[in-house]
């Protein structure tokens, strides 16, 4: 971590340790404390893919939460919201092409028997 993100380090040793020079410590003693970072740290995101911490994700999932119902409830046909945690992950596509809708319950029975159909055909042919 030292070698890789040496300035988000120096900012987290400062912050949480009041350290100027990380540098001065011995490398045992600097591993154990970049070991001891919190989560929320910017070294730690950096090494999970620069995720938000999870305080962040909460208030974005009650937030999406929100929206979904006010958009149920009182929604006039608008397009449902899009979701805030979806967009912090780095994620946000809402043209998902595996999601299908269907206008009655016939034409999903009628896809889901296509479907099954297609699996056991499959599983016949390939044993």
């Amino acid at each position: 971590m030292r070698h890789e993100v040496p300035d988000k380090l120096a900012c987290d040793f400062q912050q949480y340790y009041g350290c100027w020079d990380f540098s001065s410590f011995p490398p045992q003693v600097a591993a154990a404390l970049a070991g001891g970072l919190p989560e929320e740290s910017r070294s730690i995101r950096h090494l999970a893919g620069d995720v938000p911490d999870t305080q962040l994700l909460l208030l974005a999932a009650i937030l999406d939460q929100l929206r979904a119902l006010f958009y149920f409830f009182a929604g006039d046909g608008d397009e449902r919201p899009e979701s805030v945690v979806a967009r912090l992950m780095g994620n946000d596509r809402r043209d998902d092409a595996d999601t299908l809708s269907f206008e009655t319950p016939e034409a999903f029975e009628a896809a889901r028997a296509n479907i099954i159909q297609n699996q056991q055909k499959e599983v016949a042919e390939h044993g």
